[in-house]
């Protein structure tokens, strides 16, 4: 069957456009917030240049979080979910919010708001729900153990958003939502059909004015520093009058596009804030096995920076009138000039370009920064080695991915095969006239149970509903491993089956079902605190019944036990089974 992907809302009831999610991540240069990653459009302009995107700007969370932070899984803020800073000043008039929580799948019963109890900063992780009454519900309260925190097991119990949370605890169910931020939500009160007036949001904060003065002046090289400033009197970045033989750019950007050897916060006379380099990459992590096969990821960059180019020190060369044939008052560095020159060199070599100007031409000439030439050779030559190189890195890891999926294919291939050998089994087993009984798994039941081969179920003595046992599934250390206790009866009339259930299994390690006839009549992700009944009509004819656990796709780090109750142990028992 296919799965319906869930529909996403943001935080003030609205739904997500689709297309936010084409936004690259980056690490937050919001003040306070740069330990998070975001897909903002709050970055200098620089991190989009060919040579250094690839170090700053990244198309998943988790790539952005393993550069940044060392780890897959960090702080996140996404506008697609929690709008962009900073927010609207005057009151805007918002429409209604008909579905007052978001969820993931569609509920007939409200989920109540825990914002005005709640006690939170709003910096928690999303987390399985640890209120009363609150079923299949994720959220971000500050309300669970602080030893879920711990580095070894904060991956299986806090998630970075909503949709993390509900997908590794609920993945086939229904998953509520119960976000306490920010500030101001709807609450479970009915609301209105006329559109109301609601007051300015809290969150996020309005950013601090820039100090960067919002000048429509234009922007020179000033050789004297060899930086872009503006062409105005004050503060930097202005830098003065600007010469009449000075180039003029309409931007900063335009300017130190002029010096592509030169970082775009380093040729800017304000100091952009700059970003620490990427922290070196953890060593691997050995995961368990499992009967998939691992995927190698295929990468579009190289996984170190380039290496450093050399490029040429320009304040060792000299500004002199140029000789080039068609050059009229002209300055400039290059190395070409009469060797007597160097005889009187006070007279004919100047440090800047407008110094030699202005004793030259009397400040009225061209510029030719042929050093700055050079180094821009240097620095277009490294850059296209460390593009050949990016591109044979991608080229390897496709053969690489494309060699995992052919072993993947044949690995399903051989799961499915396996399948139908078991599903064929099961349906040569014959069905038994049956007109009725019970079993309490004492020793003198009547009900016809298919325990598996080899068996999958067991009679226990540690657990029983009345007597001294019941019957339980016996656990498998494989990860998708299903654990089935069957019947398979023929009725001549129609009958109601009784079963008394103790259901101690948690997601995202297992789940407990409940079916008849391969239609699932209960679903079970996580512990129940006491024996719960399973009732349900069987109709006349063939029918089968089978009670099955079901292991997740991974396995835990710790014991399950303690704090960590609220995953279970694993074990699903049945007791005081009845058809009549």
């Amino acid at each position: 069957p296919v799965t319906q992907q869930p529909v996403l809302f943001a935080y003030d009831g609205s739904k997500v456009d689709p297309t936010c999610y084409n936004k690259e991540w980056h690490v937050s240069r919001e003040p306070g917030s740069q330990d998070k990653c975001t897909n903002d459009k709050r970055y200098p302009e620089a991190w989009l240049h060919p040579a250094i995107k690839p170090y700053y700007m990244f198309n998943t969370t988790e790539a952005c979080c393993q550069s940044n932070f060392g780890t897959f899984d960090c702080i996140l803020y996404d506008v697609c979910l929690e709008g962009t800073n900073p927010p609207t000043i005057s009151p805007t008039t918002l429409q209604p919010t008909p579905n007052p929580w978001p969820t993931y799948s569609p509920s007939s019963t409200p989920t109540l708001p825990l914002h005005a109890t709640a006690d939170s900063t709003c910096n928690a992780r999303w987390h399985v729900s640890n209120e009363e009454n609150r079923g299949s519900t994720c959220t971000n309260d500050d309300n669970f153990p602080e030893e879920w925190k711990l580095p070894e097991k904060r991956d299986y119990f806090l998630f970075g958003s909503a949709t993390k949370c509900c997908e590794a605890l609920f993945p086939k169910g229904r998953c509520d939502l119960v976000n306490i931020c920010p500030d101001g939500v709807p609450t479970a009160m009915p609301t209105t059909p006329v559109p109301t007036t609601s007051k300015p949001t809290k969150r996020p904060p309005t950013r601090k004015p820039t100090s960067r003065p919002t000048r429509n002046e234009p922007w020179y090289v000033d050789r004297q520093i060899g930086k872009c400033v503006q062409d105005c009197t004050g503060a930097n970045p202005c830098g003065g009058k600007m010469s009449q033989w000075a180039d003029a750019f309409k931007s900063a950007r335009a300017c130190c596009d002029s010096m592509p050897w030169v970082e775009f916060g380093a040729c800017l006379a304000t100091p952009s804030p700059t970003v620490p380099p990427p922290p070196p990459s953890p060593a691997p992590k050995t995961d368990k096995p499992t009967s998939r096969p691992t995927l190698a990821p295929i990468t579009s960059k190289p996984t170190n920076a380039p290496t450093h180019v050399p490029t040429i020190d320009c304040s060792a060369y000299k500004w002199h009138m140029s000789i080039r044939s068609g050059e009229l008052q002209t300055c400039t560095n290059d190395e070409e000039y009469p060797e007597q020159w160097l005889q009187n060199a006070q007279m004919f070599f100047h440090s800047t370009s407008d110094e030699c100007c202005q004793l030259k031409y009397g400040g009225n000439c061209s510029v030719r920064d042929w050093c700055a030439g050079i180094n821009k050779v240097k620095v277009d030559d490294a850059a296209a080695a460390a593009i050949a190189e990016a591109a044979a890195a991608v080229i390897a890891a496709e053969a690489a991915q494309a060699a995992a999926l052919a072993a993947a294919a044949a690995a399903e291939a051989a799961a499915a095969a396996a399948a139908a050998a078991v599903e064929e089994n099961e349906a040569n087993q014959s069905f038994v006239k049956f007109d009725g009984g019970m079993d309490d798994f004492e020793g003198d039941g009547t009900i016809p149970w298919i325990l598996g081969s080899p068996p999958e179920w067991k009679i226990d003595d540690t657990m029983a509903f009345s007597r001294t046992h019941s019957i339980t599934n016996i656990q498998s250390d494989e990860v998708n491993a299903i654990r089935t206790l069957t019947t398979k009866i023929d009725l001549s009339a129609s009958a109601t089956l009784t079963c008394q259930v103790y259901i101690d299994v948690g997601m995202p390690f297992d789940m407990f079902g409940f079916h008849v006839n391969g239609a699932k009549r209960d679903v079970f992700y996580k512990p129940e605190d006491d024996w719960i009944t399973i009732t349900t009509g069987i109709a006349p004819g063939s029918n089968t019944i089978q009670f099955v656990v079901t292991n997740g796709d991974m396995f835990p780090d710790f014991g399950r036990g303690g704090q960590e109750a609220i995953y279970g142990t694993g074990h699903v028992w049945v007791d005081q089974c009845n058809i009549r």
